[in-house]
């Protein structure tokens, strides 16, 4: 704190009467003005503390987000940046935070359909933390949006073929010594899916889901498992309450495995895979992705092969290969 040194009391004791007392005090009051500015101040000056520092006495503590990163500063932040180091599927943010992967793939060709289908896919996908219990714990709301759109089809007004839609509300478990269990967490939550068409093509189903998640510095890994939740197929085909697709997991398959591995200079393996055994049908993903300049995105080649693309097509097996542009992986 800075400490100044008083005026001496005698600069004061001057008590003349009349206007001698008039001029009297304005000289004492001057002189006692240039005593005090001649006073030598003693002043302490503590050293100033960083933002970016802890307090003295507190050590810095990691961040316990069972996030998979050996630099715990990363993982306490806010904004939504493409880092390199996050996977931001399993990733305890607080706040509007990446989700799934967010891309574009601006050219696709699968030859699933007559003569190729040439089309631009992208997917957005945000999570808001909405609050934390108990203290190893904290709710989710999840909205993930999926794209396909015809942009080369000049000939039909380039339109969009299908859009999924897929909001989500979940609550995730990480333990607060996590660092003990390799960095594990478990998400319970219920999702619906559709792709808000109407009669005969609309597609929708609703499952609650189980998610265990383990990550560290060079891989996540996240075997989610789910059962739907059982609609009506008894009612007329006509009717918007009967089910639209009673088969859908006969394709989709009870699980689903998500599997990113850091290979060198920020490159990244994402491997996704279903699988249906009694059913002998699935799906299977890879996406290679490599930081771009600065890393502001992310980019590299992609393969889908199976059922589920989309789910107006999800009892059709397609192949599609493309490039994608990324801001999260």
């Amino acid at each position: 704190m800075p400490t100044l040194r008083s005026t001496p009391a005698r600069c004061l004791h001057f008590q003349p009467t009349g206007a001698r007392r008039v001029a009297g005090l304005a000289l004492a009051w001057a002189a006692c003005t240039v005593q005090a500015q001649a006073a030598p101040v003693g002043i302490t000056l503590q050293p100033a503390t960083t933002l970016s520092s802890p307090p003295p006495d507190r050590q810095a503590e990691p961040s316990h987000t069972g996030l998979g990163s050996d630099q715990p500063a990363k993982r306490s932040r806010r904004g939504i940046v493409a880092d390199p180091d996050a996977y931001p599927l399993v990733e305890a943010a607080s706040g509007l935070s990446l989700h799934k992967p967010i891309y574009l793939e601006p050219y696709t060709f699968s030859s699933r359909y007559k003569g190729g289908r040439s089309e631009a896919v992208f997917q957005i996908s945000f999570k808001l933390k909405l609050f934390s219990y108990p203290r190893d714990g904290a709710f989710y709301a999840a909205y993930t949006q999926k794209s396909f759109w015809d942009v080369y089809d000049g000939s039909h007004s380039r339109p969009f073929r299908e859009t999924n839609y897929n909001p989500e509300v979940f609550y995730r478990f990480i333990p607060h010594d996590g660092d003990r269990w390799f960095h594990t967490g478990l998400d319970l939550g219920i999702e619906h899916n559709s792709n808000g068409k109407g009669l005969p093509n609309s597609r929708s189903w609703n499952r609650v889901y189980l998610a265990p998640f383990q990550s560290s510095g060079n891989h996540m890994i996240r075997l989610k498992a789910w059962w739907r939740i059982p609609e009506n197929d008894h009612l007329p085909s006509t009717d918007p309450r009967r089910d639209d697709n009673p088969d859908i997991e006969d394709y989709y398959g009870y699980a689903q495995l998500d599997f990113e591995e850091k290979l060198f200079h920020g490159h990244m393996l994402h491997v996704m895979a279903r699988y249906n055994p009694g059913f002998r049908r699935g799906a299977i993903s890879v996406h290679y992705s490599i930081p771009g300049p600065g890393n502001h995105f992310f980019w590299g080649p992609f393969f889908f092969n199976g059922y589920g693309d989309s789910l107006i097509d999800y009892n059709r097996s397609v192949t599609r290969v493309g490039l994608a542009i990324m801001i999260s992986r």
